[in-house]
């Protein structure tokens, strides 16, 4: 499906009507696939998507088994994540799963860095008081 331009749009498009407060504003009047960037140089294999909206704003689509900023794929670094969640220290990782100590600090950070201001509420009634 990545690489099908045809069903890629239609399964966004149903993402869009099912969740369009993911979405940046202006998505539902329209955007067009404007082709895949550069095989990635980190990532063999894994080509980026881009999505351009009406008023001429460009996004990036990468797939979901690709880590934030292309530093691996989720199932080569589920395991050493899994073990940093329950508080053993990077150098351990490092030792066990290579890169170093800063890589996995990294990591472990940038799933950490959601905000309640940015997070998107479905149901304001279900919110506590």
């Amino acid at each position: 499906m990545w690489n099908d331009s045809a069903k890629m749009r239609v399964f966004l498009q149903g993402l869009i009507q099912q969740s369009p407060e993911l979405f940046p504003r202006g998505i539902e009047n329209g955007f067009h696939l404007t082709g895949q960037l550069p095989e990635s140089q980190k990532i063999p294999g894994v080509r980026l998507r881009q999505l351009r909206l009406r008023d001429g704003r460009a996004f990036t689509l990468r797939p979901s088994f690709v880590m934030r900023y292309m530093t691996g794929t989720v199932e080569e670094l589920e395991n050493a994540l899994l073990l940093l969640s329950f508080g053993v220290p990077c150098w351990v990782v490092t030792r066990i799963f290579g890169h170093n100590d800063m890589f996995w600090y990294r990591q472990v950070e940038g799933l950490g860095r959601n905000s309640i201001v940015g997070t998107t509420v479905r149901d304001p009634e279900r919110l506590p008081e």
